[in-house]
This record gives structure tokens, sequence and C-alpha cells, in this order.
């Protein structure tokens, strides 16, 4: 066209450029853009393409996580007579934020409010979302807290969910919650992540009474919790010695809307376990003391003598009922982790189910899991110990 002598207008390079970047041919883009050639040169011809060629231009280079180059062409944008907008800015933000350049996104954020630009949704979002991932939700609000009062900016779930998640791991639960407030406020309403967040925190730190009540507003508010949900309240109840409840929990609601998995049967059968072999330790240590912790053999043949009736029966409940768990996790296709089987063989060592144990190990070594040597040799201790009998 040029040769021929007829008029190239602007939005002929912008359609040219974008096809070029489509095609992921960024030398030849960069060639029509930036570079001065004796021919086919934009800037000798005073032709500059607009922001929307640059922002597809800058979106392919971080796509492509070709960093460097979109900051160098970045800042030479205002010398190729275009001004960056607030979408430039949110590019560069997220591409920056992506490859861990959290400096960099800093930076340009704030060279971004200073021009008086408004930051728009995706910009705040790639930047709180970046800096909650790495630990800096303080910076994060601080950030954005001007934005999020000014009501300007319609903010989506992702940013608010990304904060209350930033906060609860750094345990600054008051702002976390006061964040889901102000949600709620601003006409974002909280989404099952949202919900999610805050159970995993009530449930970590062991507070059941708080996870309860934020489970019942969930289901109140028409959100329907998930296996992830639940599996946080069996955590929470097998980590506060509630075996049972978790248990009840995964049987009367899980499996009725089908959301049991993996992760259920072995937290549940894991509790029941340590439930066993805890209960034993103890009956052990207050006879005996700490030594008899270095062989849990002994502390199988004591309790024949010193356990009472009621107690081993209770126990012997506990491990059939982790056998039952274990059984049935591997019938409907899920597999126990390596803890989970370990605990299984430890909870028949203690009820004398030694020929069980051993079917346990070899399916445990099917599995490519090892068991550790106090343990192997534990079992190995009874069988033989059986033998001479």
């Amino acid at each position: 066209m040029t040769q021929s002598g007829c008029r190239v207008f602007g939005v002929d390079y912008n359609r040219f450029i974008g096809v070029l970047l489509r095609s992921s041919r960024f030398d030849l883009a960069e060639r029509y853009y930036f570079q001065k050639f004796p021919q086919d040169d934009m800037d000798k011809l005073n032709y500059v393409p607009d922001i929307w060629a640059f922002n597809i231009y800058l979106n392919l280079l971080c796509r492509e996580k070709m960093i460097d180059l979109a900051l160098e062409d970045f800042h030479s944008i205002v010398k190729k007579g275009r001004d960056p907008d607030v979408v430039t800015y949110a590019i560069m933000i997220d591409g920056v934020c992506k490859v861990g350049r959290f400096n960099s996104a800093v930076g340009l954020w704030k060279e971004m409010v200073g021009k008086g630009l408004s930051p728009d949704n995706k910009a705040c979002c790639a930047l709180v979302v970046g800096l909650c991932e790495v630990g800096k939700v303080d910076l994060a609000y601080e950030l954005v807290v001007e934005v999020i009062k000014g009501g300007n900016v319609e903010f989506s779930t992702l940013i608010y969910n990304a904060l209350i998640s930033g906060f609860c791991r750094i345990s600054r639960i008051d702002k976390a919650q006061a964040i889901k407030l102000f949600m709620t406020k601003n006409g974002c309403e909280p989404d099952l992540v949202t919900y999610n967040v805050l159970l995993n925190y009530f449930c970590n730190e062991l507070m059941l009474q708080e996870a309860d009540k934020l489970f019942k507003k969930m289901e109140r508010s028409g959100i329907r919790p998930d296996v992830y949900s639940y599996n946080q309240m069996i955590k929470g109840l097998c980590n506060t010695n509630k075996p049972d409840k978790a248990y009840l929990l995964m049987v009367n609601k899980m499996e009725a809307d089908g959301l049991v998995d993996a992760v259920s049967y072995n937290t549940v059968i894991k509790a029941f376990c340590k439930d066993v072999i805890l209960e034993r330790l103890t009956s052990c240590l207050r006879i005996w003391g700490w030594v008899c912790c270095r062989i849990v053999f002994s502390i199988l043949k004591l309790l024949t003598t010193y356990a009472k009736e009621g107690k081993l029966k209770r126990l012997s409940k506990r491990v059939t009922e982790a056998i039952h768990l274990y059984e049935e996790m591997q019938s409907k296709g899920f597999s126990p982790d390596e803890t989970t089987f370990k605990l299984i063989i430890g909870g028949l060592i203690c009820e004398k189910k030694l020929s069980e144990a051993c079917q346990v190990w070899d399916q445990m070594m099917e599995k490519g899991f090892t068991l550790d040597r106090a343990v192997s040799e534990t079992l190995i201790n009874a069988i033989h110990s059986i033998d001479y009998a």
C-alpha cells in the first residue's frame, strides 16, 4: 500500500498488527510497531497505532510471559504518542503479578492512580489476588481500600474472597469478617468460596460452634454446601475427638447428596484409628510411664491385663468401624492414603487382628507405600510372639 502511494490509515495498521499478534508473529509486529526501517515504518509515515492495538500487543506478550519486552515497550509508548489507559495498566499489572514481580505491580498501580486513572475491576483483581497469594494481604488491602470505599468500582467476589482468604491465613479473622460484612452491604453477596474459606479457618482453629453457625447460615442463604464444605466440618469434628459425629455427618448428609470422597473416608478412618491407639497408649502411660512408648507390642500385652472390659469393647468397635469404612471406600473406587494405611494397620495390631493387618500391609505395598520400620517391627514381633506361644 505504501509503495503504491495509497494512503494508509491508523486503522489499517491496527488490523494488520492484530493479525500478526494473533498468529504469534511478535517479530513482525514489533518491526511494524517500533523499529525504524527505510520503508514500511509507521513512525516515518506519522502513523501511530492507537491504544487498542497496543493493548493487544502487550496482552499477548504477557500471555507468553515475555515480561521484560512488555515492560520495555510499555515505557516507550509515551514516546510513540500514546498514553496508557486503565486497560493497559490492568494488562501489565496482571502480567507482572503472574511472574511474581510484585514490586513492579505496585509501582504500576501507584503510577496509574497518580495519573488520575480510576482502576477497574480487572486491575484491582490482578493486584489483590497476586499480592494475597504471596501473603502480602495488608499491602493489597492498603492499595485498594480507597477504591473500595469510593464505591466507583463494582468489585467481584474474587477480590473480596482473596482478601478474606489472605486475612484468614494470617489469623486476622476479625478483618476477614469485616470484609465479608462490607461486601454484603456493598451489594456483593458472599458465595460458596467465601463460606468455604471461613469454614476452613474455623475448623482449623477448632472453633466448631462458629463453624456450625456459619454452615447453617450458608444453607439459609440458599448456598448448597459442596464436598469441600462438608470435609472441613468432618476435619473439625475429628480434630476435636468427635469421630462419631463426623461419621454420622458423612453417612446422613454427604452420602445422601453423593458428596463423599477419598478425603472424607481418610479423615474419619484416621480419627477412629488414632482414638484406639491414643487411648491404649494412655492406659499404659498411667501404669508404666513413657518407657512403654518405645515398644507398641509391650503395650498390647499389658492391655490384656490392665484394660477394662467395657473399654476394650468400645475400642474394638472403633477398629471395626474404621475397617468398615476402609473397605467401603475401596469398593467405591477411592484410594486410602499412606497415613490411613498405617493407622489401619496400627489399629489392627492393637486389636491383635494380625492376619488382617498383614493383608492391609500387602495392599499398602501394592499401592507403592512402605510401612514405617517401627510399625513393621511391631507387627513382625506380634506375629512371632503368637508363633512361639
